[in-house]
């Protein structure tokens, strides 16, 4: 049986967006691989908005090369995109730049323009990058995951080996962003059914993450199960949210933060897991403000499921989303209504 080729279909789906929607997922997009020749489809269309061309030109630019999926072929391919939109912006075949864009790479959030090249794309070596570095418009594109909203749920999987990062992630980052350390110490409550540990990495790793959130997340992870099996001589399980949070308390460079976490610690608890091997020292070497959080201010009582976006994030994550849109939002209602 010969390999699914989702190029053809991939684009047949992109012809009946909008210039918004293909926004959103252009930037979620892989720049390797079979995901190439769509973008380069998407930059070539006569609706294509100026933010777009710019989000892939940065993208292709600056992302790494994925050695373990791109080819000699690809890398070639790359490069000759980037002079197609080079060329497109000389000639003058974008026009004003009509959607906003901030600069970042979606998930990741370092900034793409003026980002160091990546090794071995060749970019032009002209002045085109300072004509695609903004400012960019102020049209707010939706969550890529809505476009496919008037789409069978089949279709999602069309794009399973095109995306680099997964839409609902993206989704969720890009929602959590700009909110406050209450808003995502709620957010951790409310999503804690679907098992988040990507979300939970992702929040820890910002450079703005909350001390207090930090501190939620470790003790949501059960420290005291992974002391336990090193401490009884077991292979350690994998415990890479724990880490991240121990490394950034030592360092002492995570955001400050007054709200309480005491809530979620279990300090009595892992004293006396410590207490029944009394040879054998801390396996987390768990700092004191972290093991015996002090009292701070109770987080502010917010219902994050009023925003149609948190809702979709929510059930998303979970599951399946009602469609078609009215579907998702006659469902959001009934939810809102049973509150």
């Amino acid at each position: 049986m010969s390999e699914y080729n989702p190029i053809p279909d991939a684009i047949d789906f992109l012809a009946c967006r909008t210039p918004l929607e293909r926004h959103a997922i252009a930037r979620l997009l892989d720049t390797d691989g079979p995901a190439l020749p769509v973008l380069k489809w998407m930059i070539e269309q006569p609706d294509c908005d100026g933010a777009t061309a710019a989000t892939t030109f940065w993208r292709l630019r600056g992302l790494p090369v994925r050695a373990f999926r791109a080819r000699h072929a690809d890398i070639q391919d790359r490069s000759a995109l980037l002079e197609s939109i080079a060329a497109n912006v000389r000639a003058g075949r974008y026009g004003p730049m009509k959607i906003a864009w901030d600069g970042l790479e979606a998930w990741d959030r370092f900034r793409l323009i003026g980002a160091p090249q990546a090794d071995r794309v060749r970019a032009p070596d002209i002045d085109t990058p300072a004509l695609l570095a903004g400012p960019f418009g102020t049209a707010k594109p939706e969550p890529a995951q809505y476009a496919f909203f008037g789409s069978p749920y089949d279709a999602d999987d069309i794009f399973d080996s095109l995306w680099r990062r997964p839409p609902m992630y993206v989704a969720t980052a890009d929602w959590l962003a700009d909110k406050s350390a209450d808003i995502w110490m709620a957010a951790i409550d409310e999503l804690q059914g679907s098992h988040p540990t990507e979300i939970h990495e992702w929040m820890v790793l910002q450079p703005e993450c909350p001390s207090s959130l930090a501190g939620q997340i470790f003790w949501l992870h059960d420290p005291l199960f992974h002391a336990k099996q090193q401490l009884e001589g077991r292979a350690p399980l994998s415990r890479g949210v724990i880490d991240h949070v121990l490394a950034r308390w030592t360092k002492n460079n995570l955001a400050p933060c007054d709200l309480a976490f005491s809530r979620y610690s279990n300090p009595a608890g892992y004293r006396a897991l410590l207490e029944g091997f009394p040879d054998q020292p801390d396996p987390l070497d768990i700092p004191p403000s972290l093991l015996d959080p002090a009292n701070g201010r109770v987080p502010a009582s917010v219902r994050l499921s009023g925003d149609f976006d948190f809702w979709f994030i929510r059930v998303g994550l979970g599951g399946l989303v009602p469609r078609p849109r009215a579907a998702a939002l006659a469902a959001w209602r009934v939810g809102e209504g049973a509150r």
